[in-house]
């Protein structure tokens, strides 16, 4: 017999798999640095096993029947702006990290360039010099 226990557990175990795929795919596609895949993944896992665990049926009867869809929908909406807010957060990290490696790259650039002027005008004054004293 299917019950609504049974029920909001197999929704948990299914969210659960759901954030841990969603999350594997969306750091694959490099929108999501390590760090935060790793925490959706534990927030996963502990979704998992909060719906294994038989722990619904107490905690069930203090909630009427009728708002457990608004409960389940207000909990999607917060995960999916958390999602999104996070994917976001980790975009801003890359690109931040990439626009540390041009400039690194730039100075040194720069420093090469500075240095090789700084040679020529050495140079041209050892000439000068060397043309005052003859």
């Amino acid at each position: 017999m299917f019950t609504l226990a049974i029920g909001i557990r197999t929704v948990f175990v299914l969210t659960g798999l759901f954030i841990i795929v969603s999350a594997f795919l969306i750091y694959t596609l490099h929108r999501l640095i390590l760090k935060i895949a790793m925490y959706w993944n534990l927030f996963g896992v502990v979704l998992i096993v909060l719906g294994l665990l038989p722990i619904w049926k107490d905690w069930m009867s203090a909630i009427p029947l009728s708002s457990y869809a608004v409960f389940v929908f207000i909990g999607y909406l917060m995960i999916l702006g958390l999602f999104y807010l996070s994917s976001r957060i980790s975009r801003n990290i890359i690109q931040t990290r990439e626009m540390a490696m041009h400039i690194a790259l730039l100075n040194q650039e720069n420093e090469e360039i500075l240095e090789y002027l700084v040679g020529e005008e050495e140079a041209k004054l050892r000439i000068v010099l060397d043309v005052e004293r003859s």
